[in-house]
């Protein structure tokens, strides 16, 4: 039997990821956009919000196999705490700046969109997948 068949998780974290990117993930903003310039959000560290595009990062270093296994579990479990912690935030700031009062601008969050929803949702399953690589590998392995 396929491993994709034993642990799906993988496959499903990568579509629910894809398919994030088409969706809204908060006021009006399509994942792609979010993606491609979430980062430049990031550049300023004016509010925890800001971080919480690192979390794709985290996720993208999930993927990398690394000899350490609980490394690759140890940055899925940030990525997944970083994406969560977005739901409690109530505003992010832009690079853009007041010209009047030379500070960035803050954007309210008004709605978490189907795309934020998907793009958590596909960090945990990729977590599913590492705890049931490892629980299946480390059991192969007592096997042995």
């Amino acid at each position: 039997m396929s491993n994709v068949i034993q642990n799906p998780f993988k496959i499903l974290s990568v579509i629910c990821f894809l398919f994030s990117l088409t969706q809204i993930g908060f006021n009006e903003k399509y994942g792609i956009e979010l993606l491609f310039f979430g980062w430049s959000l990031d550049l300023l560290f004016t509010s925890f919000a800001n971080f919480c595009w690192i979390a794709n990062l985290f996720f993208i270093f999930s993927f990398i196999k690394i000899k350490n296994s609980k490394n690759t579990i140890f940055f899925c479990l940030i990525a997944f705490l970083l994406a969560v912690s977005f739901w409690f935030n109530h505003s992010i700031n832009e690079t853009s700046f007041c010209e009047t009062c030379n500070k960035p601008v803050s954007i309210e969050i008004r709605t978490l969109g189907l795309g934020y929803y998907l793009w958590v949702l596909s960090i945990f399953f990729q977590l599913l997948h590492l705890f049931v690589q490892r629980k299946f590998y480390s059991k192969r392995n007592l096997d042995n």
